[in-house]
């Protein structure tokens, strides 16, 4: 049987181990994020969407798939339907880019930092960016509920280990 400091000591030490292994899990997944294989939408004309996906492919190869679509509500109702996460509409005197920021920042970021310049590089008209599901303006980077969710989540972690020490030691 542990004596009671030993006890103690375990149950201080359970969270910083858990909390090093948490940060470590993190670090190692998030360090050095980069799009694989997203689904953008196009809707143009077929010479302009192959110098797109030429395009894409040459600057980053394998982050970004395109799929084709007959017209802008065909691509918006794509993006609300989670099907693609990014739409270009490139028409004869404009071109915009559809996104829906409240699928999270990440994509939305990586096919709007993607595809602006791309598409004025390619001689098309300036770029508008249309949001079509905006983030409210308290919560920029759609990241509220994912830190709710973890302030409950650990100490409620922490209190089963800390119990299930306490318990043990009765």
């Amino acid at each position: 049987m542990r004596s009671p400091v030993t006890r103690l000591v375990l149950a201080a030490l359970a969270p910083v181990v858990f909390a090093f292994c948490c940060a470590a899990s993190y670090l190692a997944a998030f360090h050095d994020p980069a799009p694989h294989h997203l689904p953008v939408g196009v809707v143009a004309a077929p010479a302009v969407e192959h110098d797109i996906g030429g395009a894409l492919a040459a600057r980053a190869p394998g982050a970004f798939v395109l799929e084709r679509y007959p017209s802008a509500r065909a691509a918006q109702a794509a993006i609300r339907d989670r099907h693609v996460d990014g739409a270009v509409v490139i028409g004869a005197h404009r071109a915009r880019l559809l996104v829906a920021t409240v699928i999270g920042s990440a994509p939305t970021d990586a096919v709007s930092q993607a595809l602006v310049p791309l598409i004025g590089a390619t001689g098309h008209a300036p770029v508008t960016v249309v949001d079509l599901a905006p983030l409210p303006a308290g919560n920029r980077d759609g990241l509220g509920v994912f830190f709710l969710v973890l302030s409950v989540l650990l100490p409620s972690l922490l209190a089963g280990v800390l119990t299930t020490f306490v318990s043990r030691s009765c």
